[in-house]
């Protein structure tokens, strides 16, 4: 059964003391965004994009930014929200070769079910973690931190990430333990927004 987390609190109230180190995958405009969120929520985060120079755009504050995979290797979340399944999965692959065995992929990209589960498999099977958490929302969503977050995963992976999840949307909806089943209900909605009563429109990424 669904279940829907609170409106999330102020970016101040969710700061980690110990400064949780978060990667964020390609800095598009949703993915600018998602770090600028981070950044002001308190988390230290690491922006790596090809274009170094798209990334150092990004950065707030502290940020790193960069274009080597190898700066991600001690994050313990890295974000990706990158436009489509070929994309996530050429990243993937990138990721599971400097994560550590803790480290959790979080993709909020739109992709399909089966390459959701295709993403689950090759984390597990290196012994990192995955959470589907695509979102329902645009631009201007995502930079008030409106987005609907859609999480699926296994329920101690969900509960790590959940003050990183609650940094950028108003509700989190917690899915299913089947990281597949998030993107399904998305592409459901996206297809029939008027159904389910939100404002999609997903901004160029």
């Amino acid at each position: 059964m669904s279940t829907t987390y609170a409106a999330s609190p102020a970016p101040a109230a969710v700061a980690t003391a110990g400064k949780t180190r978060v990667g964020v995958v390609w800095l598009g405009s949703m993915g600018a965004a998602i770090a600028g969120n981070l950044a002001s929520a308190g988390f230290a985060t690491v922006l790596l994009d090809r274009d170094l120079r798209k990334a150092e755009r990004a950065a707030r504050g502290d940020a790193v930014a960069t274009n080597d995979w190898q700066d991600l290797a001690d994050c313990e979340f890295v974000i990706t929200m990158l436009p489509g399944d070929g994309a996530v999965l050429d990243v993937a692959l990138q990721l599971s070769n400097v994560l550590p065995t803790y480290a959790v992929h979080v993709s909020m990209s739109t992709v399909g079910g089966e390459t959701a589960r295709e993403l689950a498999d090759l984390h597990h099977a290196l012994g990192q973690q995955y959470v589907s958490a695509p979102v329902l929302g645009n631009l201007r969503l995502a930079s008030s931190r409106d987005l609907l977050v859609l999480a699926a995963a296994d329920s101690e992976t969900l509960e790590r990430c959940m003050p990183l999840l609650e940094c950028l949307g108003r509700h989190v909806v917690v899915i299913s333990e089947h990281a597949e089943e998030a993107n399904r209900i998305q592409l459901v909605i996206d297809h029939a927004p008027e159904v389910a009563g939100v404002e999609t429109g997903h901004a160029i990424v």
